[in-house]
Order: structure tokens, then C-alpha cells, then sequence
């Protein structure tokens, strides 16, 4: 599922990504267990995942320090996910990739989508000013590039149909992002 050249088109997508809907802030452990299932799959260790989706994303709430009230802490997402690879014996390694900015993501992403790995984007909210509001996390599932634009497919635990979306990203900024437009 992989075409790219540079100045040309760009089409990575995958489509055994699971999209599992989260319940009250668990979009971080959702997203990850959406991905974790897929690479698992894809390298033949089935039987290192729960047969219960929801067994599975609980376990990953205690290795991410998952709270109620806050959800994942930013910091503890890539820590948790390595806590549940070393704990479960599976031979992945996650890493964050970006800087505070945004700058330098989507060639990350599409890198990772070449190579066949998971990827959970954390998106950051703001006011007009740019002040923090909070965050989310979903499963990126593809990449589309094109005449100047670029598009995300995403798995989106918040979002209650079962599919992937595209939004489209101008600069470090997504567009037309479902629940949270604009």
C-alpha cells in the first residue's frame, strides 16, 4: 500500500486498523490498543491480545497511569505502551517523534507508515491565542499527499461510527476534524 517519490503522490494506507470507540477519556489507551492490535496481527503474535478489546484497553490504563479525571498524562502515553510491550513479551519499541510546535510530524508519519508501523497522533486543542484547552489522541491509518495537500486517515476512538475519516491538514493544523471542527 505504499507509493511515493518525491513531488509525487503519496497513498499509504492501511486498512486492518481496528476503530474502537473509547468511553470517558480514554482515547490515549483506545488509540494505542488500535494500533497494538493491527501490528500484532500483522506479525503473527495473536495470542498476546485479549480476546476482549475493552480487557485489552484497561490493561494498557494501568501501564499509561491513566486517571478519570485526566486521562493519559502526554508524557506517560509512549512510557505505557513500552511498560505493556516489555510486560507482554511483544518486541516492539514506541517513540515519540514531533517537537512542541507540530513541525516535522506528518514526514514522521508518513516514515512510519512506509516501514508498516502503529501511529497515534496526539492532537493538541487551543483557543484563538493559542492557549492550551486540552488533547486527543486517535489512530492514524493513512496518508494522502497531492498537489499541495496533505490528508490524514484517521481511526478516531471518539466518534461512534466504525470507520476511518480523512481530515485534512494545512501547516500543524487539521481541518474539517469531525467533532471538534474548527
Amino acid at each position: 500500500n505504499v507509493a511515493y517519490a518525491e513531488g509525487e503522490n503519496v497513498e499509504l494506507s492501511y486498512d486492518d486498523v481496528p476503530d474502537l470507540t473509547q468511553r470517558r477519556a480514554e482515547c490515549g489507551p483506545t488509540a494505542a490498543a488500535n494500533s497494538l492490535i493491527s501490528l500484532v496481527k500483522r506479525n503473527g503474535g495473536e495470542d498476546l491480545i485479549p480476546g476482549d478489546p475493552q480487557d485489552f484497553i484497561e490493561n494498557l490504563k494501568r501501564h499509561m497511569n491513566w486517571t478519570p479525571e485526566n486521562g493519559t498524562p502526554p508524557d506517560d502515553f509512549v512510557a505505557g505502551k513500552n511498560r505493556w510491550a516489555a510486560a507482554a513479551g511483544v518486541p516492539i519499541r514506541t517513540t515519540k517523534v514531533g517537537d512542541t510546535n507540530g513541525t516535522g510530524v506528518i514526514d514522521s508519519i508518513r516514515d512510519a507508515l512506509e516501514k508498516g508501523d502503529g501511529v497515534e497522533l496526539r492532537i493538541k486543542f487551543g483557543d484563538a491565542d493559542g492557549t492550551p484547552k486540552g488533547g486527543h489522541m486517535v489512530t492514524v491509518t493513512g496518508l494522502l499527499q497531492g498537489e499541495g495537500q496533505t490528508y490524514l486517515e484517521i481511526n478516531d476512538p471518539a466518534t461512534t461510527d466504525s470507520g476511518t475519516e480523512t481530515v485534512e491538514v494545512r501547516g500543524i493544523s487539521l481541518t474539517n476534524y469531525g467533532p471538534w471542527n474548527g
